[in-house]
């Protein structure tokens, strides 16, 4: 089974390949709002860090605040 963090990740790849895919990002803010207590946030920022995409991240959990 795959964790929250884990599914952020995934979907993580779609607006880092296509950032076109408007779509993936409401995913992410829904996921991010949906389980905000219950994230391991350094799990989740190291996968964007992976990508380049920490200043994503931040913007997205201030829009979940």
């Amino acid at each position: 089974m795959i964790s929250t963090e884990g599914r952020i990740a995934c979907t993580l790849q779609g607006p880092v390949n296509a950032p076109r895919r408007t779509q993936d990002l409401a995913d992410l803010r829904a996921r991010l709002r949906a389980n905000r207590e219950r994230l391991d946030i350094a799990e989740v920022r190291e996968h964007f860090r992976l990508f380049e995409r920490e200043t994503m991240l931040d913007e997205l959990l201030k829009e979940t605040d």
